[in-house]
C-alpha cells in the first residue's frame, strides 16, 4: 500500500514495514519519518493509517528509536558544562552504547538496567562480554605472541604490548559512578518520554547501587588551633584563609570566592553568594 505521505513494504523476513513521511525538522533540515514494524499486513495497514494520523497531527513519536538514539539526542539538546558532558559522553561511549545502544527503547526493561548495573559491579570493563583472547589485528593474521588472553592495557592508543599490559583482572566500578551511569539513562528516557518516543521511563524501576556515605573525620579543636597557629606565624594571608574556613564551614571554592563586601562586622556576619 502507497499513499501520498507513506508506505508499507514486506521485509525478506515476512514482517511488513510501515514508513511515513511527517516533514522536515525546521531547525537542522533533516526529514522526519515515523517507522514501525507490524508482523502481518492487517496490522501494517492499521499502523500505516495510525502514523499517517499522527503526522497530520503534527505529532512525530519515534517508535523504532534505539536507546544509543535517545542518547545522543539527549547529549545534544541537554544544558551541560564542558567536563560534565566529556564525563557523560565517556560513560555512553566506554560502557551504556556496547552494551544497551542498540537495544529499542520500547523493548527495554528495568531487568536490563539491573543486570547491567549486577554486571559493573563485577567488572567494569563488562569483561565477559569480551573474547578471551585478544588479537594484535583485527584483519586476517597468524596469532604469535602478540596475541594473547585478555589484558588491561597501559593505553587506549596503539600500541606495543610490554610488561605493563598485565592480564585482565576484574576490578568492580564504584557505586558512585554506576550511579552516573544511571543519571544519564534515566535522563535519556526522560527526554524520550517527553518526545512520545515511549509511554513510560523504566529507569524509575531499575536499582542502583546507593553510594556509600562517607563518614567526615575532622581535626579535633586542639589539633585546630596547632594547625591554625603554626600556618598564622608563617602565612597571615593563608592563616586568616583557613581561619574563615573554619568558622564558617565553607567549601574551599566558597571562601575562595568571597569579597570584602560579604562581610557585615557589625551583625557579625557573612554572606556566601556563590
Amino acid at each position: 500500500a502507497n499513499t501520498a505521505r507513506g508506505h508499507m513494504e514486506q521485509l525478506p523476513s515476512g514482517s511488513f514495514r510501515v514508513s511515513v513521511y511527517a516533514g522536515t525538522e525546521p531547525v537542522a533540515g533533516k526529514l522526519r519519518r515515523l517507522q514501525q514494524t507490524c508482523p502481518d499486513e492487517p496490522s501494517a495497514a492499521a499502523a500505516l493509517g495510525k502514523l499517517l494520523a499522527q503526522a497530520g497531527g503534527d505529532r512525530f513519536p519515534n517508535r523504532e528509536a534505539t536507546l544509543g538514539q535517545a542518547l545522543v539526542k539527549y547529549l545534544e539538546v541537554a544544558d551541560l558544562k564542558v567536563s560534565t558532558r566529556e564525563a557523560h559522553e565517556g560513560y555512553v561511549r566506554r560502557t551504556i552504547g556496547p552494551v544497551l545502544g542498540e537495544v529499542k527503547i520500547r523493548r527495554l526493561g528495568a531487568d536490563s538496567l539491573d543486570s547491567l548495573y549486577t554486571a559493573l559491579k563485577k567488572c567494569s570493563r563488562l569483561c565477559r562480554r569480551l573474547p578471551r583472547t585478544e588479537h594484535h589485528t583485527d584483519g586476517e593474521h597468524a596469532c604469535d605472541a602478540r596475541c594473547g588472553p585478555l589484558r588491561d592495557h597501559r593505553t587506549p592508543r596503539p600500541h606495543a604490548c610490554d610488561s605493563r599490559c598485565r592480564p585482565h583482572v576484574c576490578k568492580p566500578m564504584s557505586p558512585a559512578t554506576i550511579l552516573r551511569i544511571h543519571s544519564v539513562i534515566s535522563s535519556a528516557l526522560d527526554l524520550a518520554v517527553r518526545y512520545d518516543w515511549v509511554d513510560r521511563n523504566v529507569a524509575k524501576n531499575a536499582s542502583p547501587p546507593r553510594p556509600r556515605k562517607r563518614e567526615p573525620d575532622p581535626p579535633t579543636p586542639d589539633q585546630a588551633a596547632r594547625l591554625l597557629n603554626l600556618v598564622w606565624a608563617e602565612d597571615e594571608e593563608f592563616g586568616l584563609y583557613l581561619w574563615t574556613a573554619f568558622t564558617t564551614g565553607a567549601r574551599r571554592g566558597e571562601v575562595s570566592a568571597l569579597r570584602e563586601n560579604r562581610f557585615d562586622f557589625g551583625r557579625q556576619q557573612v554572606r556566601l553568594a556563590r
